[in-house]
This record gives C-alpha cells, sequence and structure tokens, in this order.
C-alpha cells in the first residue's frame, strides 16, 4: 500500500515535474527517478545520487550500474562489497533511464543527477534528495520517526530477490543464488563452507535474478527526457555564487562549466 502511495505521486502518472507550478516551488528529474533506482537497484541515496553518466555502462552486453570511487567526488562505504556491477532492470529501461542519461550525454552534461550541488557534508550529493524524500514520505502521511525511509526501498528489493522463481535460474542452487543476490546488493558474503563454494557468477546470471523482480504498482509514465532536460537546466540558473551555472563534480575547484 505504501509503494502505491509513492509510485501513484503525480509525476509517475505524467513523467515530468508539470504539476507543480506554483511560486518558487520546484521539481527535478532525481526526485522521479531516485525511488525508482532504490526499488528496483536496491541502490543507497547516497550511492545513487553521485552517479556519472560514465558509471551507466554495458557489461558483455548488459546495461549495469558501475558503483566505484574512480573519481573525487564518489565515495562508498568501506567494505570492499560496496563496489559492484547492478544490472538494470528492464523496468528502469522501459521507463526511458537509459534514454534520459543519452539525453544528458548529448547535451554534455558529466553526471546522472547534475541538478545535483555536492555538498561538504558526509551526505555529499545526497543532501538534498534526502530533504526531498523525506518531505515526499511525510506528505503521504508517513512519520519521520526512521522507521520509513529511503533505504526501505533497498530493503524492498533485496526481500523480493530473495523470493525470485526458481525458473529465472533453474540451475542454481540456494547457496548460488544467495552469492548472487549478495553481490547485487552490496552485501558481505556468508562465510560458511557452501557459501564459499562459489567464487564468482556471471552478469548474465545477475541480470536474471534483477530481471525476475515483480512488483505490483500503478501504471507508471515512462520519464519525458525533454521536460527533465530542461529542469535541470533551471537548476543552473539557481545556483548561487561561484557555482552558478556550473555542474558540480565535487569540492571546489572541482567544478565543471557546462559546454552549451
Amino acid at each position: 500500500e505504501e509503494l502505491r502511495l509513492i509510485f501513484e505521486l503525480q509525476q509517475y502518472t505524467t513523467g515530468d515535474g508539470r504539476h507543480v507550478v506554483q511560486g518558487n516551488a520546484t521539481w527535478y528529474p532525481f526526485e522521479y527517478w531516485l525511488p525508482l533506482l532504490g526499488l528496483y537497484a536496491g541502490c543507497r541515496i547516497s550511492e545513487v545520487s553521485q552517479l556519472h553518466l560514465s558509471d551507466v555502462r554495458e557489461v558483455s552486453g548488459v546495461w549495469v550500474l558501475d558503483l566505484n570511487e574512480n573519481s573525487p567526488d564518489k565515495k562508498l562505504k568501506t567494505d570492499t562489497t560496496s563496489f559492484r556491477l547492478i544490472p538494470l532492470h528492464p523496468k528502469l529501461v522501459e521507463l526511458g533511464f537509459l534514454r534520459y542519461c543519452e539525453t544528458l550525454r548529448q547535451a554534455g552534461f558529466r553526471r546522472v543527477f547534475p541538478e545535483l550541488s555536492y555538498s561538504t557534508s558526509d551526505a555529499r550529493y545526497a543532501k538534498e534528495p534526502i530533504r526531498k524524500m523525506s518531505a515526499m514520505l511525510k506528505a503521504l502521511g508517513m512519520p519521520r520517526n526512521g522507521d520509513k525511509v529511503f533505504h526501505c526501498l533497498r530493503h524492498n528489493l533485496n526481500d523480493v530477490l530473495a523470493r525470485v522463481p526458481m525458473t529465472t535460474l533453474p540451475y542454481a542452487d540456494d547457496n548460488l543464488r544467495k552469492f548472487i543476490r549478495h553481490k547485487i546488493m552490496g552485501h558481505k558474503q556468508a562465510d560458511d563452507v557452501n557459501a564459499q563454494h562459489y567464487t564468482s557468477s556471471t552478469i548474465d546470471e545477475a541480470a536474471s535474478l534483477v530481471a525476475g523482480v515483480v512488483y505490483d504498482l500503478p501504471l507508471i509514465e515512462p520519464f519525458n527526457a525533454d521536460s527533465g532536460l530542461r529542469a535541470v537546466k533551471t537548476a543552473f540558473t539557481k545556483k548561487k555564487d561561484h557555482r552558478r551555472g556550473l555542474e558540480d563534480m565535487g569540492p571546489a575547484g572541482h567544478a565543471f562549466v557546462h559546454p552549451n
């Protein structure tokens, strides 16, 4: 019921932010994509907020999110399991995630959510998303007591991955399926002898398991990439002082001037 409340919001019935028309209110693409990426990719809010467009790439014919620390503005949990490849769920492709990323590339941007500014706090790019996501859940009637937070979307994926029908990977036993699920989620692998029997799995196997994830959600309208690009450009006009017109690429001195 709570997931349906989230995905019945107007941005999901129109695919854009046309519903935001009052005063200085704003809407940005991350508001549409972050809940979907939490639900279908299991990303932590800090992980998804810092994604570069180069992190959305093909590996052996499978589109993935590459979670890494390949630039100074990105930071993952210290556990090495946080560095991982997450196959894109077909629903994300269907809703236009790859199409939107290509729109941003063509416009000269470098990050998936260039509208987000870098913060010197531990939240980094996630500071504004954390605020917005909390406000959204509060508006939907979910108490702000730490019980219902963005991270719950990640828990949803973990739970559903564990229940994907066996026919998805018919040759896999429980240990292999758990091994793949832990890799997708960035969880530490179990240290018992059965789990350690597996030392590797393929990206195709991970993609098959992810593709088996199904939710009972309302009909979601695909993302309007052109509208999203306009919203990003609007965000650049609202940035203050030295950040105005720039795409943040980390701490001061790492800003990237948008070429168009």
